[in-house]
């Protein structure tokens, strides 16, 4: 459709060029949806609505995980339960305050999700001082029991607030991301002399978990053992009963996986649903390991695997590095350039080309640690708002970013519906982590900059970089025409493993 149809229809600007121009100043944050009434059934408005707010939760999360990832220091602002916490916990994002505008036209429903940037930033913070608030006096609380000996009690109370942390981190990083020039008036709210900047949060977290190990007298001189003290100490948080799902546990700061992460993975959750009795209620398990110079950390998460999605449970467990189980993997094959390969991709990430790309495999989307084992097929599953022409490159395990597909066309039938890529993917050696990018156009894409290589006596047209894989989408400028082109990005980690 052209600005000229749409203006004569009276329809507003934000609804022709599907929500890249937006009505609101940039002190507004918007998401854009798009509905039918005659796909599955559902109220197309309605459809509409959760697709904007989905849109608009997408857009905040993209730059919290690409600064969070590409920003990697040894600072304790990026330590390693902040950055675990903050890559699984904002998978669930919850936005208050959101507000809809809405048009229908031609059978079709239209909404552009938004909310103020000062408001959510004014929520988020009033959120971290309910959570310093709750940390301080579980705090408190403890060291009133620790004081009269009973040490058990104790460190209950400090296990308690360890969950408040998480939502702390949370607040913190979307502030962070949003504004941070508000991170002096940010830490001046928590209203305490104990969290006065972000090296005291992070010291304070991790004494509470050191003060909780010599309290418990919980020792982790194993594997096993470790696993065994991340089930007592959330028992011990409230986790009494309920169906545990994990996925494999992420390597370090990153989006991938390892043989090792997967068997942590189906460790814990074998052992949760063992050690408390079945309920109704399903959780999910998150977790990363980080290998250091004699030990490995591991870091639990489990939240409700329904919305709100809630932070139910936090806990680490360290282990000695020669205990780890011998026949997995504790770094990937190519996790040196798996990690480049990453960090190429959130430098500049695109938060809003205009177009909203969903891809996902049978095992999960991009925040899920997705492992797959030789000889298993990988289908590909597209969702767009829009008509689009789609490339898609593969990143093998051995550093090769291979263009499957220079112009994969997704019409106007299509949208709002689930496509899955005709062509399916065999899981074969060289394993490791390998990586999907997909990138969206309105119009015909450009030219991809590859060069014919041979793989295995077979061509292929590869790109020399991830940049060069993305900086075409990225490359393109939005100008004042609601014609003018649009864009979408996409990415996932798959871990392949052996048999």
């Amino acid at each position: 459709m052209h600005d000229s149809i749409f203006q004569e229809a009276g329809v507003p600007l934000w609804v022709s060029s599907y929500g890249v121009r937006s009505p609101f100043g940039e002190d507004i944050l918007t998401g854009f949806g798009m509905g039918e009434s005659k796909t599955l059934g559902s109220d197309a408005l309605e459809q509409a609505k959760t697709q904007a707010m989905d849109d608009l939760v997408r857009k905040i999360r993209v730059r919290i995980t690409s600064e969070v990832t590409s920003r990697q220091s040894a600072s304790a602002l990026h330590s390693s339960s902040y950055v675990s916490s903050v890559t699984k916990s904002t998978a669930s994002l919850q936005l208050p305050n959101v507000a809809f505008l809405v048009k229908e036209y031609e059978g079709i429903s239209y909404a552009l999700a938004y909310v103020k940037r000062a408001t959510l930033i004014s929520e988020f913070s009033d959120l971290a001082r309910s959570s310093s608030n709750r940390i301080l006096l579980s705090v408190k609380d403890a060291g009133e029991k620790e004081r009269r000996g009973d040490n058990a009690a104790a460190a209950e109370a400090y296990l308690l607030c360890l969950p408040e942390f998480d939502k702390l981190y949370e607040s913190y990083s979307l502030v962070h991301t949003l504004s941070p020039s508000t991170l002096p008036a940010f830490f001046a709210g928590l209203d305490t002399s104990s969290m006065k900047n972000w090296d005291d949060v992070t010291a304070l977290e991790q004494e509470l978990r050191q003060k909780i190990d010599t309290l418990m007298g919980l020792a982790s001189d194993s594997f096993d053992e470790a696993l065994e003290k991340i089930v007592i100490l959330l028992k011990k948080q409230g986790l009494s009963s309920g169906n545990f799902l994990s996925p494999a546990f992420t390597y370090q700061q990153t989006d991938f996986s390892s043989p090792f992460g997967q068997y942590v993975a189906v460790k814990l959750s074998g052992l949760l649903n063992e050690k408390l009795p079945k309920g109704n209620t399903q959780y999910i398990v998150q977790g990363s390991y980080w290998i250091h110079t004699d030990d490995v950390e591991l870091f639990t998460l489990v939240r409700l695997s329904q919305q709100p999605a809630n932070v139910v449970g936090s806990v680490s467990a360290t282990f000695p590095r020669n205990s780890a189980p011998r026949n997995y993997g504790l770094e990937p094959q190519n996790h040196e350039q798996a990690l480049q390969d990453l960090m190429e991709f959130e430098e500049g990430a695109m938060t809003d080309g205009g177009i909203h790309l969903d891809i996902w495999t049978s095992k999960g989307k991009s925040e899920d640690a997705q492992v797959y084992i030789e000889g298993e097929k990988l289908n590909l599953y597209i969702r767009v708002n829009q008509p689009c022409t789609l490339q898609i490159t593969y990143i093998l395990a051995t550093g090769e970013k291979v263009l499957l597909e220079e112009g994969f066309f997704i019409g106007i039938d299509k949208v709002n519906r689930v496509v899955r890529y005709p062509s399916s993917f065999d899981v074969v050696p060289p394993l490791g982590v390998e990586r999907l990018i997909v990138t969206a156009f309105s119009g015909t894409p450009p030219i991809p900059a590859v060069r014919p290589t041979f793989i295995e006596g077979e061509q292929y047209m590869i790109f020399d970089s991830v940049k060069d894989v993305v900086a075409q989408a990225r490359g393109l400028r939005k100008s004042d025409s609601a014609d003018a082109p649009r864009t979408g990005e996409a990415q996932l980690a798959i871990t392949t493993i052996p048999k």
